[in-house]
């Protein structure tokens, strides 16, 4: 087993994959006790239930203040800003073939519903964005790899103190919040059945309680 060394936080790109990989054999492996998980998901894997596959331009017509246009424009604004492929829906670079195992299943929906959980949240996909959403999984117990990303963050906080650290645990304390105040596993719902619904109305049916103006913010 790897063990994490506060040295290891000043050598990140060496030892952090390494831990990755560990953090995802105990997931699949089936070493956890995430029993928990098993019984929210249990209806969906006897249903063998998928996600609907759905394309920019599906969500492109839907309406302007349904949670699938806002998918649209957080989508269209990560292939501007980051790669091609976020043009690509999650549900079809990561397809769902059923029948699958409990622990591919969620590793599969949480891929699926990570960018619908950035505009539900309204957590950028900045550095300080992506570490308020890990906090979310967290404080949802889902993701052993999500505290380890965490904990990486706290670590450098310890470690080397300064500004930009002090925004990322903010950042984690804010998405901790809305984790815990958040509907259970969200990650894991169905979320791709709300897409042409309100926004608002879905995020209040979930309890996600949106900051606003924040470094971590869609709005910032």
């Amino acid at each position: 087993m790897t063990m994490l060394q506060i040295g290891d936080f000043f050598r990140e790109q060496e030892i952090f994959p390494e831990i990755r990989k560990h953090a995802l054999y105990l997931m699949r492996s089936g070493d956890l006790d995430l029993k928990h998980i098993w019984d929210f998901i249990a209806s969906d894997i006897q249903e063998q239930w998928s996600p609907i596959k759905y394309s920019i331009p599906d969500l492109l017509f839907m309406d302007q203040n349904t949670l699938g246009f806002h998918l649209c424009i957080h989508l269209m604004n990560m292939v501007r800003d980051q790669d091609d492929i976020h043009g690509v829906p999650a549900p079809t670079r990561f397809p769902l073939e059923q029948p699958v195992c409990n622990e591919k299943y969620i590793e599969l929906r949480i891929k699926h519903t990570h960018d619908i959980l950035h505009v539900l949240t309204g957590f950028n996909t900045s550095p300080v964005g992506e570490t308020a959403l890990q906090a979310f999984y967290v404080a949802q117990s889902l993701l052993p790899l999500s505290a380890l990303y965490c904990f990486r963050d706290i670590g450098k906080h310890i470690c080397s103190p300064d500004e930009a650290s002090h925004t990322q645990m903010y950042a984690l304390a804010a998405g901790l919040e809305a984790g815990l105040k958040a509907a259970d596993f969200c990650a894991l719902r169905r979320l791709e059945e709300f897409l042409s619904e309100d926004l608002d109305q879905v995020r209040n049916q979930l309890h996600i309680h949106v900051s606003v103006g924040r470094p971590w913010s869609i709005d910032h």
